[in-house]
């Protein structure tokens, strides 16, 4: 005789999955895990005078877009934030240069580095938790 139990479990669990209840588990955490580890990369190589830079890093909500697409926003609305990330032309004349920081480029770099090594690991713990 053929024990098939395991299947209709199984079916059971693929039909919740399917149903969009992991994906719409899955992207927002995964995003916002995301974006909290670029934050944690951001504010440290942020320059301090005040700290002023530093405190005004935003991460935004998470949001569904049309075809099954998500995004999260990482934003600093200080007006000087750009200047101070990709360099500003400086003296009287203009003619000097000051290097930029580049601390959310570099930031961004690293993160996508290990991008994949971080979205295989929390697929698998999503499909432990489903399919256990």
């Amino acid at each position: 005789m053929l024990d098939i139990s395991g299947l209709e479990e199984l079916g059971k669990k693929l039909e919740a999955a399917s149903k969009g209840d992991m994906m719409d588990d899955f992207m927002p955490e995964f995003l916002l895990e995301l974006v909290y580890r670029l934050d944690a990369k951001v504010k440290p190589r942020t320059p301090v005078d005040q700290g002023y830079l530093r405190r005004m890093f935003r991460i935004g909500d998470v949001k569904e877009l049309p075809g099954g697409m998500y995004s999260i926003e990482y934003f600093n609305n200080t007006h000087y934030a750009s200047y101070i990330e990709n360099g500003h032309r400086t003296g009287k004349d203009k003619t000097g240069w000051v290097e930029g920081r580049f601390m959310l480029k570099i930031s961004v770099q690293e993160i996508e580095r290990d991008l994949q090594q971080f979205l295989d690991r929390k697929l698998e713990e999503a499909l432990n938790k489903y399919f256990g």
